[in-house]
């Protein structure tokens, strides 16, 4: 590593896909590791709501953060560990409000501006991270 980025070279161009594999092994670790600490602050804030503690899985997604099933699971893009940490919790936070609320309804958005009041500042932030 060289500050915040990975520099792998090789000569073995048969070496590039166990590369490619090793790295987003280490990328889905530390995103999983990541998001479980994030999510136990997160989820502090709303214990109080009586919100479930949900599960997370991690997965790649061509156009959303995450999402929410109503079994209870919040579903991370494995992307979202290239943003800020502020961010991260962000998007948990919306993901746990739909355990209360399974839409963007009023009283959605009142518990998210409840428990995250400057959620739309890290939104707008979360918005200049590429997916």
């Amino acid at each position: 590593m060289r500050g915040k980025y990975f520099h792998v070279q090789t000569k073995n161009k048969k070496a590039r896909d166990r590369i490619k594999s090793q790295l987003e092994h280490w990328y889905r670790s530390h995103a999983r590791k990541i998001f479980q600490e994030r999510l136990m602050g997160c989820y502090d804030k709303l214990r109080k709501h009586e919100a479930p503690l949900p599960q997370i899985r991690i997965r790649y997604m061509s156009s959303r953060w995450g999402s929410c099933n109503r079994n209870g699971k919040i579903i991370l893009n494995m992307h979202l560990i290239k943003a800020p940490s502020h961010c991260i919790d962000y998007v948990i936070t919306h993901e746990l409000c739909h355990l209360k609320h399974h839409n963007h309804s009023r009283a959605f958005y009142n518990l998210l501006n409840q428990v995250m009041p400057d959620w739309n500042l890290r939104k707008k932030r979360l918005e200049l991270v590429q997916i």
